[in-house]
């Protein structure tokens, strides 16, 4: 079974290739969805001035 850059580099088509990045940011996205909705749940959220901090280090 080929892995999945092997069956990326078989495609030709730049359209197939722009749906199926597509897809992929979507699933991506929709994964971190679902775990912001879960700590949310859970209460393990940040300030947005810590979020912030932390993210200019």
């Amino acid at each position: 079974m080929l892995s999945l850059s092997e069956c990326l580099m078989k495609i030709r088509e730049t359209s197939t290739l722009e749906k199926v990045e597509k897809l992929v940011i979507q699933v991506e996205m929709e994964a971190r969805t679902k775990e912001s909705l879960k700590a949310i749940e859970k209460g393990d959220v940040l300030a947005i001035d810590d979020f912030k901090k932390e993210n200019e280090q």
